[in-house]
């Protein structure tokens, strides 16, 4: 039978205010006790992944109206990544993603470890999600290009790399987890600082991520991104992870909010420090860039859990949530479909009307086609329809 719309936010979620332990998983199981906020930034996330930037990046390349509406112009801006450097709105998605997914895991592997699973068999089990993870990032960058191809690295492609690396360190303690990031990160700088000339390294050609991936690897270079994304992106999942183990302890709520804050605000100083070094840019996952998005993610999640978990308004995140449960099969519906839904919306939207207002007709279109997709999130979610991957 489905269930009343909004009642599970109270009842399948239902947890007192000073409870303590973390319960939430990567699965998608609708079962009690899921922490609320979690899915909520997941969902949030996926929103936005989805909505495909309300295509405020058409208006961008509109020269005349981006010199006659400055302010607007600057408000798109967030809504598409920097040619290189630099950082947006649009840069926060998936490392967000990352965290979260870094977030579920403690407790994740934790129930399996009681169930008496050993490492070696949930060693199997993180390589055979990883796998399927990037193996349907394959799937639908095929489908797109037309043919059996392999670009990495694609949204799907690193997740499912990300996270298998990040499995690795798992059962370490929280020092050693911060130890292991910290190497992670030099090591990432010196390798683009020690390879080429010191005032090309960085070009969008003549670093090192470009030799690897073209003379080792002899893989297409998309934008700049390279597999060597994959070691710095493992430490957004690592960050995830310390948040998770966070919310599992058993601090009360205030200290967990507190700490969250402290680690944001002190992850973007030193993100922020290191960009005069280093350049924050996401095409190649620098250092900066790493620490800079880190400390966001970690304020996001301070914000959701101390207005979801301790002042209890949970209602809001429903529509958030409706994804957050059901993720990644919303981020293939939508890429797999989403060209579809916008051709047969424009069949009953007409722009016309709004030819002085630029802005206006691309975010209709586009939050008609994001409606799609969360209705089809919210189809799955009222038939307790929840994708294992």
């Amino acid at each position: 039978a489905a269930l009343p719309n909004r009642r599970i936010i109270d009842e399948s979620y239902s947890r007192k205010r000073d409870a303590t332990p973390m319960t939430t998983n990567l699965d998608g199981n609708p079962n009690s006790g899921r922490l609320v906020s979690l899915d909520a930034y997941r969902g949030l996330t996926m929103l936005l992944m989805a909505s495909y930037g309300f295509g405020m990046w058409q208006l961008l390349g509109k020269s005349e109206w981006v010199a006659s509406h400055p302010l607007w112009a600057e408000f798109a801006r967030q809504f598409n990544h920097p040619v290189w450097e630099g950082c947006t709105l649009w840069d926060l998605i998936f490392p967000s993603f990352l965290f979260v997914i870094g977030v579920a895991m403690p407790h994740s592997y934790e129930k399996r470890a009681e169930n008496g699973q050993s490492w070696r068999r949930q060693l199997v089990h993180a390589a055979w999600r990883g796998a399927v993870i990037f193996a349907i990032g394959v799937f639908l960058d095929s489908y797109h290009g037309g043919q059996l191809q392999l670009n990495f690295p694609v949204v799907l492609h690193k997740i499912g790399v990300c996270y298998v690396l990040a499995f690795l360190v798992l059962r370490f303690s929280p020092r050693v987890q911060l130890g292991i990031a910290g190497v992670l990160l030099v090591g990432h700088s010196l390798a683009y600082a020690l390879y080429g000339d010191p005032e090309t390294r960085r070009a969008v050609d003549q670093n090192v991520g470009h030799y690897v991936q073209h003379n080792w690897l002899h893989l297409e270079v998309r934008n700049g991104n390279t597999v060597m994304n994959a070691v710095t992106g493992t430490v957004n999942v690592i960050f995830g992870i310390l948040c998770g183990r966070l919310l599992q302890s058993d601090r009360i709520m205030k200290q967990k909010l507190i700490t969250m804050i402290v680690a944001g605000v002190a992850t973007l100083v030193a993100g922020y420090a290191l960009s005069y070094w280093i350049p924050i840019n996401k095409w190649l996952w620098t250092s900066s860039y790493t620490l800079w998005t880190g400390g966001f993610t970690f304020l996001i999640m301070a914000f959701f859990y101390g207005v979801v978990e301790m002042l209890g308004y949970r209602r809001w995140t429903f529509p958030f949530v409706v994804v957050g449960m059901n993720s990644i099969m919303v981020y293939v519906f939508a890429g797999l479909f989403r060209d579809n839904i916008n051709r047969g919306a424009r069949l009953f939207f007409d722009p016309t009307p709004l030819a002085d207002m630029p802005i206006v007709g691309p975010i209709v279109l586009s939050s008609l086609v994001l409606g799609v997709i969360w209705l089809f999130a919210y189809w799955l979610f009222r038939h307790r329809v929840f994708i294992k991957v």
